[in-house]
């Protein structure tokens, strides 16, 4: 869930390709991961491409990968769950998904690359509980920084019976 940037016309996806090439669009997610880092945040870092036998999966241990650097702190710990708010440094298939996945945090609901006990049989999330929450980014035409904020979904707020905060 969350924003979702269109270009409307070939001079518009031209312009924001060039900024998604040079990573300096800022995109912010909000996940609910299973579990509770030790630490308060942190950077992950390593070579992500596809998994060496699924080909539905990427991985960290791919022969062939692309560099991948996510930044991540938690925002808020609820027993067995955590959200964590993560910065893109790059922007890799799955990127947040395999980060997360091998650190040991797992997204709720993530079908792919969580196959913990509780998101089988206790998650009410049926869909990677991801959020693109922020991008910033500048206007195609008249090169103007512009944000675009999305609050967080109502499953993210139901879940656990805890309020997800959209404020930086």
């Amino acid at each position: 869930s969350g924003v979702m940037v269109v270009a409307k016309n070939d001079r518009s996806h031209q312009a924001l390709s060039a900024q998604f090439s040079v990573h300096s669009i800022k995109r912010i997610y909000q996940a609910l991961v299973y579990g509770s880092p030790q630490q308060d945040s942190g950077r992950l870092e390593g070579q992500i491409g596809r998994h060496p036998t699924d080909r539905l999966r990427r991985s960290g241990l791919a022969r062939q990968g692309k560099h991948a650097v996510t930044r991540w702190r938690v925002r808020g710990r609820y027993g067995r769950i955590c959200l964590v708010e993560l910065r893109l440094e790059t922007g890799r298939t799955h990127q947040i998904r395999v980060h997360m996945q091998a650190i040991g945090h797992p997204l709720l609901g993530d079908s792919i690359y969580n196959t913990s006990t509780m998101n089988r049989e206790q998650c009410t999330i049926y869909r990677a509980a991801l959020h693109a929450w922020k991008v910033r980014l500048r206007q195609p035409f008249n090169g103007r920084k512009i944000e675009l904020e999305v609050p967080v979904p109502e499953d993210f707020k139901k879940y656990g019976g805890f309020y997800v905060s959209s404020s930086s």
